[in-house]
């Protein structure tokens, strides 16, 4: 059965069909020498077919494939028959476009790879006559994607993960600081410098802005910010993964854009990004160690393939990984990054309900003192959160430690909780009931709240002995009306001074319960954010068009070169007996070397058509000919050359020779300088060919483009 990695013989014979004759004789005959007349095109391709097919030949031209050209093999398989623009990003950085296109032309040379025509754009492929000898090669990605197995993590430190003790100690910091953000939405610097205090090792600013894309966290009307309270709920019921997976997917879109947070514009690009993201850390081999340019390379054939819109520019892949490492999905380790293991429930009828945690009756805090709490690891989010929003966040290190306050148990009131309610949860998740006077004090915060209280609305309730409290005359100014007795309405814009006057009164506990809807009225809570994975069936390990792309150890050995020398040595011992001209040497020399002599009759029976590509150093008259050469078939050369001492490397179009005072100055079109210190747009350069030290002539693909 033919691998889909091929297409058709008939298909490779067409391409090389339509070829100008003068490139389709010139190919044919570096495999059979003197072509005879008459000919009969087709007939000549079937022989070149049969010629490639045999057992020895196909052996030959495996043997020859170095490491340079399985990744390029590799790289046009897992790409699925690429653009060539398309395989020069896939390799930048790694290999120049002079360099790549030489190496495809190489490879065209020797049958593996050829052009055919798509929707009017050339593309790529593997030669279906070699698949015998190429399928093991294009199947085999690893080359393209490097990565070491480990047995054991670094013992580096690294910052603390956004487990859910963290994530909860962030909202109990929220809780207690109030309004977080200046007029123009910049956090202030009193919250900033708290953060670094309360969360070392975290940058405060980035995670809070990660929140407010993703809607926890909204600005009122008035610019106080608030938390979304059936948003957290929906987030925090997201399996721990997920959770992380969609704060990853906050944190990029941020790092991208700072100063826009606003949830409903970046929703779908989160959105896009945590399908993106889980598929990218499911791809990832566990225990394995990858380069980050294995990741750079990896995350656009991930979005390609889940033909998601969104940015795949270096600059951003390195904003994803950074956001998936802070999220606590990936390890750094150097250069490298591991995937995050997280255990899974001991059997399937217990479920998981925590980061790595499961349910049970293990303590999932500490009572460190009586109104001091030590968050483990292994609480659940949402018992953590519940905490949060009547604890306050002292220090938020490897294990937050919350501490119960007279403003932070206030607020728990204002929302509804009770003194009952909070020591049922301490004593379910610490296994201990609270000691007495933590009771006490508690309920003599709950008595106080419950004797002065603003509504909202600016509504006043006083008890029966705190009446007199309205007949002082700093109280009773503030007084619009009295709507009943022991309630009274104040002025909106008294409200501030009102606290201040009944502070001053010694009044040093008012409540403020929340506005709680009738059941009727009440929103229906958001729908929950979808899961990554809904898109995903069957085998979630990243897959090109062809296959798996990451599958640990490569199938196909490295090359060690042994087995080419051996034939370059046999050919080189071969042409060293035969009587050619110098030039008929010179160019079959340059064959044997460039692997593309695969018997001993294409030495033998050669027809030879010397052509010079380069020319170096004080060799005038070589130089010369190889920049007319170019001019004449409009192909790019690769020049370097050292002005004011500083070696450069110029890739560009030759136009002219010219003669200025006796000296020859060669004028070229360029795109760009490599070792410049800023790259230029296309311009005219004029070089003395006298300073170029090496001038090469990069040919023309055999296809045309």
């Amino acid at each position: 059965m033919k691998s889909s990695l091929f297409r058709p013989v008939e298909e490779w014979k067409a391409a090389l069909m339509i070829l100008p004759d003068a490139a389709f004789f010139e190919l044919l005959r570096s495999v059979f020498g003197s072509i005879k007349t008459p000919f009969n095109k087709q007939t000549l391709l079937d022989d070149l077919a049969g010629f490639l097919n045999r057992k020895d030949i196909q052996e030959t031209i495996a043997a020859y494939i170095d490491e340079d050209d399985r990744k390029i093999i590799a790289a046009i398989a897992v790409l699925g028959e690429p653009l060539p623009g398309e395989l020069e990003s896939f390799f930048g950085g790694e290999l120049s476009y002079a360099d790549l296109h030489s190496r495809l032309l190489n490879l065209e040379e020797r049958f593996i790879v050829y052009r055919f025509r798509d929707d009017q754009m050339s593309r790529l492929a593997l030669n279906p006559a070699l698949e015998g000898a190429l399928e093991a090669f294009a199947l085999d990605a690893s080359p393209l994607f490097p990565a070491a197995q480990t047995s054991k993590k670094e013992t580096r430190g690294k910052p603390a993960r956004l487990s859910a003790p963290l994530f909860a100690a962030v909202f109990a910091f929220i809780y207690d600081q109030g309004n977080l953000f200046k007029a123009e939405g910049r956090l202030r610097k009193k919250i900033l410098d708290e953060g670094k205090r309360v969360f070392p090792g975290i940058k405060l600013e980035s995670l809070l802005g990660s929140l407010q894309v993703l809607g926890l966290i909204r600005l009122d009307d008035d610019g106080a910010s608030r938390v979304d309270e059936e948003k957290l709920a929906g987030f925090s019921g997201l399996p721990p993964e997920e959770r992380r997976i969609y704060l990853a997917a906050a944190l990029t879109a941020y790092f991208e854009e700072p100063e826009k947070t606003n949830s409903w514009l970046k929703r779908p690009l989160v959105q896009a990004l945590a399908r993106v993201i889980y598929g990218f850390t499911c791809s990832l081999e566990k225990g394995t160690l990858y380069p980050r340019s294995t990741l750079i390379r990896l995350f656009p054939l991930l979005v390609k393939s889940l033909n998601v819109q969104t940015k795949t520019q270096e600059r951003f892949i390195l904003h994803v990984l950074k956001a998936l490492e802070i999220a606590g999905l990936l390890e750094e380790h150097g250069q490298s990054y591991m995937r995050t293991e997280f255990p899974d429930a001991p059997d399937g009828n217990t479920s998981r309900d925590a980061e790595g945690g499961v349910s049970g009756n293990a303590p999932r805090i500490a009572i460190d003192s009586t109104f001091s709490l030590i968050l483990y690891p292994e609480i659940a989010l949402a018992d953590a959160l519940e905490l949060a929003r009547f604890c306050s966040v002292r220090e938020a290190g490897t294990a937050p430690r919350f501490e119960l306050t007279r403003l932070s148990v206030v607020r728990g009131f204002d929302r509804g909780i009770s003194v009952e309610a909070m020591c049922a949860l301490i004593t379910r998740l610490s296994g201990f009931t609270p000691d007495q006077s933590l009771a006490w004090t508690l309920g003599d915060w709950e008595k106080r709240y419950h004797e002065v209280s603003f509504h909202r609305g600016l509504v006043l309730t006083l008890s029966a002995e705190r009446r007199y409290l309205a007949e002082t005359a700093e109280i009773s100014s503030l007084i619009a009306g009295t709507l009943a007795p022991g309630v009274y309405l104040i002025r909106e814009d008294d409200r501030e001074a009102a606290f201040e006057t009944l502070g001053r009164a010694g009044v040093d506990i008012i409540a403020q319960p929340l506005a709680v809807a009738k059941p009727a009225e009440q929103a229906k809570p958001p729908p929950p954010y979808p899961s990554p994975a809904s898109k995903f069936k069957g085998d979630l390990s990243l897959k090109g068009k062809h296959g798996k792309i990451l599958s640990g150890c490569g199938a196909v050995p490295p090359r060690t070169g042994e087995a080419a020398e051996k034939l370059k040595d046999h050919f080189r011992s071969l042409l060293a007996g035969m009587k050619l001209s110098k030039e008929e040497k010179a160019e079959l020399s340059a064959r044997v070397e460039r692997r593309l002599i695969l018997t001993d009759s294409q030495l033998k029976d050669a027809s030879v058509k010397y052509e010079r590509l380069e020319a170096r150093g004080l060799d005038y008259i070589g130089k010369q000919a190889v920049a007319k050469q170019a001019i004449a078939l409009k192909s790019l050369v690769e020049l370097s050359w050292s002005p004011d001492g500083k070696p450069r490397q110029l890739l560009a179009l030759p136009q002219a020779l010219e003669k200025n005072d006796g000296e020859s100055i060669l004028v070229l079109l360029t795109a760009g300088l490599s070792g410049a210190e800023h790259e230029s747009q296309a311009e005219e350069i004029r070089i003395p060919l006298a300073k170029i030290s090496l001038i090469r002539r990069i040919k023309k693909s055999i296809f045309g483009t």
